[in-house]
């Protein structure tokens, strides 16, 4: 199995420090470092345009949106937000 190294946008960061309401801050950090890490397309689903390339994950009423980078082997999470406004990520958000 491939490992994959994490890197977690400012966005993201943000959003477990001060966003996320803290009973759900360990299930998905425990999410991040995990599953999310061991089999990155198993546990979330590609998304169509805007967001052609990216993944999303889902943790209750909040979802995980990231990238996979097979080639640098790394696994950027751009943003954790709840359903309702995740996907109003920027694009500009993805390098």
């Amino acid at each position: 199995m491939k490992q994959y190294e994490l890197r977690l946008r400012g966005k993201a960061k943000l959003a477990l420090a001060e966003k996320v309401p803290a009973k759900l801050v360990d299930v998905i950090t425990y999410f991040i470092y995990g599953p999310l890490l061991e089999n990155p397309r198993r546990v979330g689903k590609a998304l169509d345009s805007p967001f052609l390339g990216c993944y999303a994950a889902r943790r209750g009423d909040y979802r995980v949106i990231y990238l996979i980078d097979d080639e640098k082997s790394r696994i950027t999470v751009l943003d954790v937000s709840h359903r309702s406004h995740v996907y109003a990520v920027k694009l500009a958000d993805r390098d």
